[in-house]
């Protein structure tokens, strides 16, 4: 082929995938012609990339900034930099959006409780099942998740094995690395206490609340109230 153009380019920026991708090319890196979309924040799936690589690339290119946000509403862009000090552009939504949520549980079960009241009560405001998506730390093999499926199987699907969307008229129920490229209308965040430590972490925290483009509703347990916490001292501190 003439031109590779890669879109998550931060997870193949490691010496391996490299070489396998512009081996392909005419003239490889340094002659042939490509184009290299990228996350510059947390959102890697297993890896952060390989520094030397980042330098190969931008040795070889032209850097654009792609600063304006056409997906989220200004206060799910703050919540994100508040919580993980990430840069993802200004918003370009008119107006202004829905209050980002925090809401307070005890435990799996509460969580469940009050998650499928708020789905009730969304549907109730008018949102369309298929505006709608949970997103887990550990998809359906996270208490909560696999609970909501079976609870509301007229209103949720798993997306399919290859990962799309199997119904246009329901929502979703997955885990946050499988949303990854997909958006809705209203995410909920949900076993959030299953997040690993560390950037990792971070990461998919990061991942699922850019998730959303009008409501971001976080369910807090306590152990994700202390890593909350961690969060926000840590962006304190990088400033």
């Amino acid at each position: 082929f003439d031109t590779v153009i890669v879109d998550e380019g931060q997870d193949y920026a490691q010496p391996s995938k490299l070489e396998s991708l512009f081996g392909q090319l005419p003239g490889g890196m340094s002659g042939g012609r490509w184009r290299w979309f990228m996350d510059p924040n947390l959102q890697f799936m297993d890896v952060p990339p390989d520094p030397e690589c980042l330098k190969a690339l931008t040795g070889n290119s032209a850097a654009v900034t792609l600063n304006r946000n056409v997906r989220s509403t200004r206060e799910i862009v703050t919540a994100i930099r508040t919580f993980l000090d990430a840069d993802v552009g200004t918003s370009q939504i008119d107006g202004f959006g829905i209050k980002v949520g925090f809401h307070k549980v005890l435990n799996p079960d509460d969580e469940i409780a009050n998650l499928r009241t708020m789905v009730m009560d969304v549907l109730e405001d008018g949102i369309q099942p298929n505006e709608i998506a949970i997103l887990g730390a550990n998809g359906l093999s996270g208490t909560v998740c696999g609970a909501m499926l079976k609870m509301l199987p007229e209103i949720f699907r798993p997306l399919s094995a290859e990962g799309r969307i199997q119904s246009s008229s329901h929502g979703v129920i997955c885990s946050v690395p499988a949303f990854r490229g997909l958006e809705s209308r209203v995410v909920f965040l949900a076993d959030l206490n299953l997040l690993p430590g560390g950037i990792q972490g971070e990461s998919l925290l990061y991942i699922g609340m850019s998730r959303a483009s009008a409501s971001l509703q976080l369910m807090v347990s306590p152990a994700f109230s202390t890593f909350l916490k961690v969060l926000v001292k840590q962006s304190f501190q990088r400033k």
